[in-house]
């Protein structure tokens, strides 16, 4: 095996173990915003006992919900530049250009995929919030 090849090999398995990395990171934030679903429930059940409106509760659901999605947004936007510089980089090069292309297209659609992951989590976490505010508002 040339140099070359050993060298490409190298690159794509580091960006391979670089991805792999940032989708469990994002799993286990992910996870974590399991955790925060199970402290809102207990700020519900406990909202009557510190004052909190259920429109003021609603407005800080919605400003996180907002802020997390911003913060998916850059952190894609951050990432997509990064990597698109060292992928332009290798394609640029004849001998890394094929690979470099396969890796480009495999580590864009995990990327992809792990940001579509925290913003559908956000969504889906948020409407929970939103529903169990109705739940609470609806009961004696």
């Amino acid at each position: 095996m040339s140099s070359v090849w050993v060298i490409i090999l190298a690159i794509t398995l580091a960006l391979l173990g670089w991805t792999w990395k940032l989708a469990r990171s994002l799993g286990e934030r992910r996870a974590r915003l399991v955790g925060l679903e199970q402290s809102l429930v207990n700020l519900l059940a406990d909202r009557q006992e510190v004052g909190i409106t259920s429109a003021a509760l609603l407005e800080k659901q919605k400003l996180v919900e907002k802020s997390v999605e911003t913060g998916a947004d850059v952190a894609e936007a951050v990432h997509n530049k990064v990597a698109g510089g060292t992928f332009d980089i290798l394609d640029s090069i004849p001998a890394t250009e094929g690979i470099s292309r396969f890796a480009r297209g495999l580590h864009d659609g995990i990327a992809g995929t792990s940001y579509s992951k925290v913003r559908s989590s956000n969504k889906s976490i948020g409407g929970l919030a939103r529903v169990l505010m109705k739940l609470k508002d609806d009961l004696p």
